[in-house]
């Protein structure tokens, strides 16, 4: 007797459209076997009929299609039967069952209801207004999602346990990244994409092929493929961190975490994608940033005993090494001239003070610009004979030493001749007060 829509309820309808939509999460990236497979297992639970012409009817009626005459109908049946059974053929055979308080410190399979739903979940990007520029100052922010997200969504070992030599060290990335080397982290990666079997002691190969699993068939791949989920989860959701322009210039070093599929198509390391990440967005240069910017903001030209050579050389030197870090220093034209303004030569510290005065008018300076026409103006000083300093501290001494001098020079010429005391000219003369003011009033 032929099955028509009436004899399924509206329960088994419901159920079976929720995992259609639960399926449809990861359809870009698994084939259609495997959602047959799961579709024919829903069916055989729910339905105590082993009548392969009434599955069939059954199938094509929850899943809205009429299959081809030439569709091998027995063949994807068998294989749902042969995977609900843990590949003895037996549909009533148990699994071992997983005990965790958290979901994703257990095994996560994208291709179960469940395991979708956990996996959209945990590779969800970032709303467009809390995404994170990948620039030095946002370093703290960066690490601060990776750990929560670490936390969170299990990534356990592969964020926190990186394998670090032959004898069981480990690395972590939220604290070790400037210790973790390429090497290290191509090595996990290695396990977990090109040889579940590979060792700390294996050289990972030129070429980075996929190693096919078989976690349907072959138990023993399970444990490696739920590691590579992992893996994958975190790529999506770090990707999910970025904009657009930092993913596309990430992009430039994916032969660094890509992983390529025998035939085509390609897999992407997560733990890969954070290590270098950190190695350009690294917490603790942002230390070594303010380090040099102040260093020119507390440099003067006495330093370099007043050389406008070394002090501009010095400017940049410390200026380049901010932007070889992937920051900048928004002050460093005022900087430039600040630092030009310590230089104790009337002329110069003229034209630094005019210069400065265009720039606040309005008109364009460039930091490399102004200390050209600085040394220009240095240079062409030196050449004439005409550059002279005076460190303002070193003229206040030479004058009062000179005062004091004069003074000196003045007492021993009296005591070396019999002439008559004569004051020195700054020595003010005593006051003499009249007799008729010394009288009291009573005479």
């Amino acid at each position: 007797m032929p099955i028509t829509r009436r004899d399924i309820s509206p329960q088994t309808r419901t159920a079976f459209q929720q995992l259609l939509e639960n399926q449809s999460i990861e359809a870009s990236f698994e084939d259609n076997s495997r959602l047959i497979r799961e579709q024919l297992q829903f069916i055989q639970r729910n339905f105590q009929i082993q009548n392969q012409p009434e599955l069939r009817q059954i199938f094509q009626i929850l899943t809205d299609t009429e299959l081809p005459e030439n569709f091998n109908f027995e063949f994807y049946l068998n294989m749902a039967v042969d995977t609900a059974s843990g590949g003895n053929g037996n549909a009533t055979a148990t699994t071992t069952e997983t005990f965790v308080t958290d979901p994703y410190q257990g095994n996560i399979n994208p291709g179960s209801s469940d395991g979708a739903k956990l996996y959209k979940t945990a590779t969800e990007a970032l709303s467009d207004g809390k995404k994170i520029e990948i620039i030095l100052k946002n370093a703290h922010q960066l690490l601060r999602q990776l750990i929560d997200d670490a936390n969170k969504f299990g990534w356990e070992d592969l964020f926190f346990g990186i394998p670090k030599d032959d004898q069981g060290g480990t690395l972590s990335l939220d604290t070790d990244s400037q210790k973790i080397t390429k090497n290290m982290i191509l090595k996990q990666a290695y396990k977990t994409w090109g040889d579940k079997d590979a060792t700390f002691a294996d050289d990972v190969p030129d070429t980075k092929t996929v190693e096919t699993l078989s976690p349907e068939t072959d138990a023993t791949h399970r444990p490696h493929f739920y590691r590579r989920v992992k893996s994958k989860m975190i790529a999506l959701r770090v990707k999910g961190y970025m904009t657009a322009a930092d993913w596309e210039n990430l992009r430039n070093d994916k032969d660094l975490f890509t992983w390529n599929k025998t035939g085509s198509g390609h897999e992407m390391d997560g733990p890969t994608i954070i290590w270098k990440l950190l190695q350009t967005c690294n917490p603790s240069t942002r230390v070594g940033v303010e380090n040099l910017k102040d260093n020119i903001r507390n440099v003067t030209s006495a330093k370099f005993n007043h050389d406008v050579q070394k002090l501009t050389d010095y400017l940049k030197k410390n200026y380049r090494e901010i932007r070889e870090k992937s920051m900048d220093y928004d002050d460093y034209l005022t900087q430039v001239y600040r630092a030009l303004g310590t230089v104790p030569n009337a002329p110069f510290q003229s034209w630094v003070q005019d210069d400065l005065k265009e720039w606040y008018l309005g008109h364009d300076r460039k930091p490399d610009t102004v200390m050209t026409q600085a040394l220009q103006l240095y240079n062409n000083s030196k050449k004439k004979g005409g550059w002279t300093t005076k460190d303002p501290k070193e003229a206040k001494l030479i004058s009062l030493m000179t005062k004091l001098e004069s003074i000196s020079q003045n007492f021993s010429t009296v005591l070396a001749t019999d002439a008559p005391f004569s004051k020195p000219n700054n020595i003010s003369k005593p006051s003499v007060i009249e007799d008729w003011r010394k009288k009291e009033d009573s005479e």
